[in-house]
């Protein structure tokens, strides 16, 4: 049910120290958009543009479907140029991620392209952004944005992995996270899902070693590799993925037509 927000909720959550549970959207489609956001105990709605099928359009959309159920939309972009990340804040987005990203020059200028002078260099002209985060003007949301914005980056690559220390303490960055097959493939690996190189897993705990002592949170999502979400917690991961909408929705069929073919045999 749609409620009145105030800000980003995913922000509180991180901000508190609390744990914070999201989707993945791939599916472009603004009633897929409310039926996820409105499942109870999720905190933001990751809306995939880098490997999801949503067009500009659909992520506007989505983004003002989201919000008001009291749920951050996160905006994982296809790359860190300026102009895709004002398209995603302009749209209302409560924070971007931006993948691939394999130096602290890269990751400070995504830093940059996120916030408004004199933190950043976003400039200011949109009339949807203020409403995602139920505030009353544009003026409110101008003074408010920079402060509540997430802004994320996805170490997975060799050559973001040879550069995590400095991409971690990154002013401006607040949330890291590791791309387990993409780093799997960038350090020369076939893909083994869920069940990485020695290499590749020492990587990533490295990684995840230096943003928990920056002090920087971190995301990740569930995997037979990660454990479940305290064990994600103890690592200091606490904006947690559990799935995305177009495999939910797979398995919740599947399990439905299982179920319905037991039924069949037994009567």
């Amino acid at each position: 049910m749609p409620i009145k927000i105030d800000g980003s909720p995913l922000r509180r959550a991180l901000q508190g120290g609390r744990y914070a549970l999201g989707v993945q959207m791939v599916m472009p489609s603004a009633h897929v958009a409310r039926v996820v956001a409105g499942v109870p105990g999720l905190t933001y709605v990751m809306i995939d543009l880098e490997h999801g099928g949503l067009s500009d359009t659909e992520m506007h959309t989505a983004i003002q479907a989201i919000a008001p159920f009291g749920v951050s939309p996160i905006v994982r972009l296809p790359s860190g140029e300026p102009w895709l990340i004002k398209r995603a804040l302009d749209a209302g987005a409560h924070g971007i991620f931006v993948p691939m990203v394999s130096t602290a020059d890269e990751a400070a200028a995504i830093a940059s392209a996120a916030r408004f002078p004199p933190e950043g260099t976003r400039g200011f002209g949109s009339t949807y952004s203020r409403d995602a985060f139920g505030w009353a003007s544009d003026e409110e949301y101008r003074r408010k944005a920079n402060k509540e914005i997430i802004v994320g980056v996805m170490i997975e690559t060799r050559q973001g992995f040879e550069n995590f220390e400095a991409i971690i303490n990154t002013a401006g960055i607040d949330v890291i996270s590791t791309g387990e097959t993409d780093l799997c493939l960038s350090m020369g690996y076939e893909l083994t899902p869920n069940n990485p190189p020695s290499e590749v897993a020492d990587a990533i705990r490295q990684i995840s070693a230096a943003a928990k002592m920056a002090n920087k949170w971190q995301g990740g999502r569930i995997r037979p590799s990660t454990g479940g979400v305290k064990d994600m917690m103890a690592r200091g991961i606490q904006m947690v993925g559990v799935g995305l909408d177009a495999w939910c929705l797979r398995d919740a069929l599947t399990n439905a037509v299982k179920e319905a073919e037991k039924r069949a045999v037994s009567t």
